[in-house]
């Protein structure tokens, strides 16, 4: 019978990957949030070298006059606009200086001007990446009215005769500006994962959400583990609120994790049986097979098919605020807990089946994440207690790998941004129904600077 059991509960419990599900799915499991500012920074970055390269012109003039322009961006800032589900208004401010070549010399007054322009945000299967979030400038909507000036006012006397025909080329060079910028799209941010370490496993992009009053971006993924593209399984919910010290988050269904650890178990990268000490042994006599990975406080989310234990759902309101514990403190965290059976039933054994849960919290300490499932107790059991020891199995494989798939669905390594590196500075943990939360700030640096970490 217990044998039995475990089979049906196997069963029960497998998953395995499929493509198409994934690609159809309408379901996000793993999320991303940028703040505008932060895409602001980004698309500096990005387009600095269009614009260089742009300004990299020289002019003769008549009388012998030649001007040189060597412009930089000085800042571009965007923010969310109803031309379109997703638009964006785009300024690019302009600086740098101009240099006017002529008999008596060399001249470099102040070189300023603003383009505009109106373009949408795609989110869309990467070139190198599982998905990037583009700014499709080549299907901009609206190019607004632009300029670029010098303070020719500055200019000395001599110089009198060309201010006009230096003007006239700033207004050509401003159109060429404007058709340089616009000729391709940018991409901003590139998501590449997790993977997990588990071959064949794809994400693809399935959501996009922009909010102004919020001003954030919120873009989702889904997998193609197919017991995530079941109809019984909620999608998480777009993370869009970020505090003024947060610039980023990184989001996930929690169901993700029970899901990716059956299949590492499946391709036996993860063990499945185990010694009644709680020790990974190809001939254990312990078969464990798991049942939920929950987040929230209380109950015992094993030991029957109710739902046991909060689940995000109850700790917040659909569309409110997360409801937040404590994170950033190492006794605070968002508490989880991860149900499982064991099942024995080897010949001439004593036969028995038992339902534990591991539970503990995923907290930000000392600006860092950390999870920890330390406390493992029996939510059921058809033997005694003492057959089991469960305060041994805080360190089972199965255990300590749902820990560092936690921390691998919230690793900032898994984007990528344009021209530079980014670093996320973990601030909070939170919950939004179906959905964990990790909260940020986001450093966005040129590749040399600092170090390769």
């Amino acid at each position: 019978d217990v044998e039995k059991s475990y089979r049906q509960t196997l069963e029960d419990e497998k998953t395995e990957l499929d493509s198409e599900s994934g690609q159809d799915s309408d379901r996000a499991h793993l999320g991303l949030t940028l703040s505008n500012d932060l895409l602001s920074t980004v698309i500096n970055r990005a387009l600095n070298p269009v614009i260089k390269g742009a300004l990299n012109l020289t002019s003769n003039l008549p009388g012998g006059f030649g001007i040189e322009p060597s412009g930089q961006v000085a800042n571009i800032e965007i923010e969310a606009n109803n031309q379109c589900d997703h638009c964006f208004k785009v300024t690019i401010g302009l600086g740098g200086s101009l240099a006017l070549n002529g008999p008596a010399g060399t001249t470099n007054v102040p070189l300023d001007g603003q383009l505009r322009m109106i373009a949408p945000l795609d989110l869309k299967p990467g070139e190198e990446k599982s998905a990037a979030l583009e700014l499709d400038m080549n299907e901009e909507k609206k190019i607004l009215k632009s300029r670029l000036d010098a303070q020719l006012d500055q200019l000395p006397r001599w110089a009198s005769s060309v201010r006009q025909p230096i003007q006239n080329q700033l207004n050509t060079w401003a159109d060429k500006l404007v058709s340089n910028v616009t000729s391709e799209s940018v991409t901003l941010v590139e998501f590449d994962g997790p993977s997990f370490g588990i071959p064949d496993f794809e994400i693809f992009p399935v959501q996009l959400k922009t909010e102004a009053a919020s001003n954030s971006v919120f873009a989702g993924f889904a997998t193609n583990v197919a017991a995530l593209n079941q109809s019984d399984i909620s999608a998480i919910t777009p993370v869009t609120e970020l505090n003024a010290d947060q610039n980023m988050a990184l989001s996930f269904q929690p169901e993700l994790i029970v899901n990716a650890l059956s299949l590492l178990i499946g391709i036996d990268e993860v063990s499945r049986t185990y010694s009644l000490s709680g020790r990974a042994n190809p001939d254990g006599g312990l078969h464990v097979t798991l049942d939920q990975f929950r987040i929230g406080g209380g109950g015992e989310p094993s030991s029957g098919s109710a739902d046991a234990g909060l689940d995000a759902s109850t700790m917040a309101s659909s569309g409110s605020a997360d409801a937040r514990m404590g994170g950033g403190s190492s006794g605070g965290g968002v508490p989880v807990a991860l149900g499982f059976k064991l099942h024995q039933f080897n010949q001439g054994g004593f036969c028995f089946s038992a339902g534990a849960r591991a539970s503990g919290n995923v907290a930000v300490d000392s600006g860092s994440l950390t999870t920890a499932l330390e406390n493992v107790e029996f939510t059921s059991s058809s033997a005694p207690r003492d057959v089991v020891n469960l305060a041994n199995w805080a360190g089972a494989q199965f255990i300590g790998e749902s820990e560092e798939l936690v921390k691998t669905s919230l690793n900032g390594n898994n984007i990528e941004v344009s021209n530079s590196e980014l670093d996320l500075g973990p601030l909070d943990v939170g919950l939004q129904p179906n959905t964990l939360v990790l909260r940020g700030n986001s450093d966005v640096r040129k590749p040399s600077e600092g170090d390769d970490n």
